[in-house]
Protein backbone atom coordinates (compact mmCIF):
# COMPACT_ATOMS: atom_id res chain seq x y z
CA UNK A 1 0.00 0.00 0.00
CA UNK A 2 1.45 3.78 -1.13
CA UNK A 3 1.95 6.47 0.97
CA UNK A 4 -1.01 8.07 -0.55
CA UNK A 5 -3.32 5.53 -0.14
CA UNK A 6 -2.67 5.30 3.60
CA UNK A 7 -3.43 8.98 4.17
CA UNK A 8 -6.31 8.72 1.62
CA UNK A 9 -7.98 5.34 4.19
CA UNK A 10 -6.61 7.86 7.41
CA UNK A 11 -8.88 10.43 5.79
CA UNK A 12 -11.32 8.12 5.22
CA UNK A 13 -12.02 6.65 9.07
CA UNK A 14 -11.26 9.88 10.35
CA UNK A 15 -14.56 11.16 8.09
CA UNK A 16 -16.40 8.03 9.56
CA UNK A 17 -15.51 8.47 12.98
CA UNK A 18 -16.26 12.09 12.83
CA UNK A 19 -20.11 11.36 11.52
CA UNK A 20 -20.13 8.28 13.84
CA UNK A 21 -20.05 10.66 16.84
CA UNK A 22 -21.65 12.83 15.12
CA UNK A 23 -24.77 10.41 15.25
CA UNK A 24 -24.42 9.31 18.26
CA UNK A 25 -24.45 12.82 20.07
CA UNK A 26 -28.01 13.25 18.10
CA UNK A 27 -29.23 9.91 18.72
CA UNK A 28 -28.51 10.90 22.93
CA UNK A 29 -29.69 14.16 22.71
CA UNK A 30 -32.95 13.62 21.20
CA UNK A 31 -33.34 11.12 23.99
CA UNK A 32 -32.79 13.23 26.35
CA UNK A 33 -35.43 15.78 24.96
CA UNK A 34 -38.18 13.02 24.94
CA UNK A 35 -37.50 11.88 28.41
CA UNK A 36 -37.83 15.49 29.30
CA UNK A 37 -40.71 16.17 26.97
CA UNK A 38 -42.73 12.90 27.55
CA UNK A 39 -44.94 13.89 24.76
CA UNK A 40 -45.00 11.99 21.38
CA UNK A 41 -47.75 14.57 19.99
CA UNK A 42 -44.64 17.21 20.65
CA UNK A 43 -41.59 15.75 20.47
CA UNK A 44 -41.87 11.41 19.39
CA UNK A 45 -39.33 8.87 19.98
CA UNK A 46 -36.95 7.92 17.48
CA UNK A 47 -38.32 4.09 17.93
CA UNK A 48 -41.52 6.02 16.97
CA UNK A 49 -40.20 7.95 13.98
CA UNK A 50 -39.03 4.74 12.95
CA UNK A 51 -41.96 3.02 13.16
CA UNK A 52 -43.94 5.63 10.89
CA UNK A 53 -40.46 5.29 8.41
CA UNK A 54 -41.61 1.82 8.26
CA UNK A 55 -44.89 2.53 7.22
CA UNK A 56 -44.10 4.87 4.52
CA UNK A 57 -41.85 2.66 3.03
CA UNK A 58 -44.13 -0.08 2.78
CA UNK A 59 -47.44 2.52 1.36
CA UNK A 60 -47.15 3.04 -2.58
CA UNK A 61 -48.30 6.06 -2.76
CA UNK A 62 -44.73 7.40 -0.63
CA UNK A 63 -42.96 6.29 -3.66
CA UNK A 64 -44.80 7.98 -6.08
CA UNK A 65 -45.22 11.33 -4.10
CA UNK A 66 -41.75 11.18 -3.16
CA UNK A 67 -40.73 10.51 -7.08
CA UNK A 68 -43.04 13.64 -7.92
CA UNK A 69 -41.54 16.03 -5.53
CA UNK A 70 -37.75 14.53 -6.61
CA UNK A 71 -38.42 15.22 -9.95
CA UNK A 72 -39.93 18.50 -9.42
CA UNK A 73 -36.67 19.45 -7.68
CA UNK A 74 -34.84 18.12 -10.41
CA UNK A 75 -36.19 19.94 -12.76
CA UNK A 76 -36.33 23.25 -11.07
CA UNK A 77 -32.69 22.69 -10.03
CA UNK A 78 -31.50 21.81 -14.04
CA UNK A 79 -33.87 24.97 -15.21
CA UNK A 80 -32.05 27.05 -12.65
CA UNK A 81 -28.73 26.22 -13.22
CA UNK A 82 -28.94 26.59 -16.97
CA UNK A 83 -30.33 29.86 -17.15
CA UNK A 84 -27.74 31.08 -14.44
CA UNK A 85 -25.05 29.74 -16.07
CA UNK A 86 -26.14 31.36 -19.60
CA UNK A 87 -26.57 34.45 -17.73
CA UNK A 88 -23.93 34.31 -15.90
CA UNK A 89 -21.33 34.23 -18.80
CA UNK A 90 -23.36 36.73 -20.52
CA UNK A 91 -23.07 38.66 -18.02
CA UNK A 92 -19.07 38.20 -18.17
CA UNK A 93 -19.51 39.19 -21.66
CA UNK A 94 -21.08 42.37 -21.43
CA UNK A 95 -21.18 44.43 -18.33
CA UNK A 96 -23.77 46.61 -19.64
CA UNK A 97 -26.11 43.30 -19.38
CA UNK A 98 -24.42 42.33 -15.96
CA UNK A 99 -25.95 46.15 -14.47
CA UNK A 100 -29.41 45.29 -16.33
CA UNK A 101 -29.48 42.30 -14.36
CA UNK A 102 -28.31 43.39 -10.69
CA UNK A 103 -31.82 44.92 -9.77
CA UNK A 104 -33.56 41.91 -11.30
CA UNK A 105 -31.50 39.13 -9.13
CA UNK A 106 -31.79 41.24 -6.33
CA UNK A 107 -35.69 41.88 -6.29
CA UNK A 108 -35.90 38.39 -6.96
CA UNK A 109 -34.26 37.55 -3.84
CA UNK A 110 -36.04 39.41 -1.68
CA UNK A 111 -39.45 38.03 -2.95
CA UNK A 112 -41.04 36.09 -0.32
CA UNK A 113 -42.03 32.62 -1.05
CA UNK A 114 -45.49 32.37 0.59
CA UNK A 115 -46.40 35.43 -1.90
CA UNK A 116 -45.25 34.01 -5.09
CA UNK A 117 -47.05 30.76 -4.14
CA UNK A 118 -49.80 32.29 -3.80
CA UNK A 119 -49.52 34.59 -7.01
CA UNK A 120 -48.72 31.68 -9.14
CA UNK A 121 -51.67 29.55 -7.31
CA UNK A 122 -53.76 32.22 -9.65
CA UNK A 123 -51.93 31.69 -13.20
CA UNK A 124 -50.46 28.07 -12.62
CA UNK A 125 -51.50 24.76 -10.58
CA UNK A 126 -50.01 23.31 -7.56
CA UNK A 127 -48.55 20.69 -9.49
CA UNK A 128 -46.44 23.30 -11.13
CA UNK A 129 -46.64 25.90 -9.01
CA UNK A 130 -43.89 24.51 -6.62
CA UNK A 131 -41.11 23.79 -9.47
CA UNK A 132 -41.66 27.31 -10.32
CA UNK A 133 -41.51 28.81 -6.88
CA UNK A 134 -38.18 27.18 -6.53
CA UNK A 135 -37.05 28.08 -9.73
CA UNK A 136 -37.35 31.91 -8.96
CA UNK A 137 -35.58 31.09 -5.65
CA UNK A 138 -32.80 29.25 -7.07
CA UNK A 139 -32.21 31.68 -9.79
CA UNK A 140 -30.42 34.51 -8.15
CA UNK A 141 -28.25 32.46 -5.77
CA UNK A 142 -26.96 30.27 -8.60
CA UNK A 143 -26.35 33.08 -11.30
CA UNK A 144 -24.53 34.95 -7.82
CA UNK A 145 -22.61 31.85 -7.35
CA UNK A 146 -21.53 31.48 -10.88
CA UNK A 147 -20.52 34.62 -11.21
CA UNK A 148 -17.99 35.00 -8.69
CA UNK A 149 -16.53 31.55 -9.75
CA UNK A 150 -16.11 33.22 -13.21
CA UNK A 151 -14.34 35.49 -11.12
CA UNK A 152 -11.67 33.18 -9.74
CA UNK A 153 -9.91 32.81 -13.14
CA UNK A 154 -6.48 34.50 -13.10
CA UNK A 155 -6.38 38.25 -13.97
CA UNK A 156 -2.65 37.63 -16.40
CA UNK A 157 -4.76 34.65 -18.20
CA UNK A 158 -8.05 37.75 -19.06
CA UNK A 159 -5.05 39.93 -19.88
CA UNK A 160 -3.37 37.69 -22.25
CA UNK A 161 -6.59 36.46 -23.83
CA UNK A 162 -7.82 39.86 -24.73
CA UNK A 163 -4.14 40.78 -26.02
CA UNK A 164 -4.01 37.80 -28.24
CA UNK A 165 -7.90 38.96 -29.32
CA UNK A 166 -9.08 34.99 -28.31
CA UNK A 167 -13.02 34.54 -28.67
CA UNK A 168 -15.28 35.14 -25.90
CA UNK A 169 -16.77 31.84 -26.35
CA UNK A 170 -13.67 30.28 -26.32
CA UNK A 171 -12.40 31.59 -23.63
CA UNK A 172 -15.35 30.40 -21.83
CA UNK A 173 -14.80 26.82 -23.10
CA UNK A 174 -10.96 26.69 -22.25
CA UNK A 175 -10.36 28.98 -19.88
CA UNK A 176 -13.28 30.29 -17.92
CA UNK A 177 -15.03 27.06 -17.25
CA UNK A 178 -11.85 24.41 -16.44
CA UNK A 179 -10.65 26.78 -13.09
CA UNK A 180 -14.57 27.73 -12.76
CA UNK A 181 -15.94 24.32 -12.84
CA UNK A 182 -15.08 22.99 -9.25
CA UNK A 183 -16.55 26.13 -7.30
CA UNK A 184 -19.86 26.05 -10.11
CA UNK A 185 -20.08 22.32 -8.94
CA UNK A 186 -19.66 23.11 -5.50
CA UNK A 187 -22.49 25.74 -5.99
CA UNK A 188 -24.77 23.00 -7.76
CA UNK A 189 -24.27 20.69 -4.75
CA UNK A 190 -25.88 23.49 -2.57
CA UNK A 191 -28.45 24.63 -4.80
CA UNK A 192 -29.76 20.83 -5.88
CA UNK A 193 -30.54 20.42 -1.90
CA UNK A 194 -31.45 23.37 -1.44
CA UNK A 195 -33.97 23.11 -4.46
CA UNK A 196 -35.41 20.29 -2.70
CA UNK A 197 -36.51 22.14 0.23
CA UNK A 198 -37.72 24.69 -1.32
CA UNK A 199 -40.29 22.23 -3.45
CA UNK A 200 -41.56 20.54 -0.74
CA UNK A 201 -41.69 23.96 1.10
CA UNK A 202 -44.12 25.00 -1.98
CA UNK A 203 -45.87 21.79 -2.24
CA UNK A 204 -47.30 22.08 1.14
CA UNK A 205 -48.53 26.03 0.88
CA UNK A 206 -49.90 24.88 -2.65
CA UNK A 207 -51.63 21.36 -1.06
CA UNK A 208 -49.93 19.91 -3.84
CA UNK A 209 -51.57 15.98 -3.46
CA UNK A 210 -49.02 13.95 -4.88
CA UNK A 211 -46.02 14.64 -3.36
CA UNK A 212 -43.81 14.40 0.12
CA UNK A 213 -45.06 18.42 0.60
CA UNK A 214 -48.76 16.82 0.62
CA UNK A 215 -48.66 13.85 2.79
CA UNK A 216 -46.63 16.31 5.71
CA UNK A 217 -49.50 18.83 5.57
CA UNK A 218 -51.70 15.70 5.74
CA UNK A 219 -49.47 14.68 8.50
CA UNK A 220 -50.11 17.66 10.35
CA UNK A 221 -53.72 18.35 10.04
CA UNK A 222 -54.37 14.69 11.59
CA UNK A 223 -51.53 15.11 14.35
CA UNK A 224 -49.22 12.54 13.19
CA UNK A 225 -46.39 13.82 14.73
CA UNK A 226 -44.42 10.64 13.69
CA UNK A 227 -44.91 10.76 10.43
CA UNK A 228 -43.99 13.92 10.02
CA UNK A 229 -40.77 13.94 11.63
CA UNK A 230 -39.78 10.72 9.58
CA UNK A 231 -40.69 12.91 6.39
CA UNK A 232 -38.76 15.53 7.56
CA UNK A 233 -35.88 13.13 8.24
CA UNK A 234 -36.43 11.69 5.02
CA UNK A 235 -36.10 15.04 3.35
CA UNK A 236 -33.25 15.91 5.13
CA UNK A 237 -31.44 12.85 4.41
CA UNK A 238 -31.82 13.53 0.70
CA UNK A 239 -31.10 16.81 0.60
CA UNK A 240 -27.52 15.96 2.50
CA UNK A 241 -27.34 12.73 -0.27
CA UNK A 242 -27.38 15.33 -3.47
CA UNK A 243 -25.20 17.80 -1.67
CA UNK A 244 -22.99 14.81 -0.74
CA UNK A 245 -22.79 13.61 -4.37
CA UNK A 246 -22.40 17.02 -5.56
CA UNK A 247 -19.26 17.52 -3.31
CA UNK A 248 -17.66 13.95 -4.76
CA UNK A 249 -18.46 15.75 -8.26
CA UNK A 250 -16.46 18.82 -7.38
CA UNK A 251 -13.42 17.26 -6.03
CA UNK A 252 -13.56 14.93 -8.97
CA UNK A 253 -13.34 17.49 -11.10
CA UNK A 254 -10.39 19.51 -9.40
CA UNK A 255 -8.13 16.73 -9.28
CA UNK A 256 -9.26 16.26 -13.07
CA UNK A 257 -8.17 19.40 -13.73
CA UNK A 258 -4.55 20.19 -11.76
Amino acid sequence: MTEATRGQWKRALKHAAFYAAYALAFVLVWFFVCRAVRNDYIFPSLLEILRAMGKLFSDAFFYSAFLQTLWRAVRAFLFSFLSAAVCAALAKAFPLLEKILAPLVTALRALPTLAIVLILLIWSTPARAPVTVAFIALFPILYTGIRNAFSTVDSKLVEMCEAYKIPFWKRIWKMYLPVALPYILREAAGGAAFALKLVVSAEILASTYISVGGILQLSQIYLDTPRTFALTLLVIATGLLLEGLGALLASWAERRLR
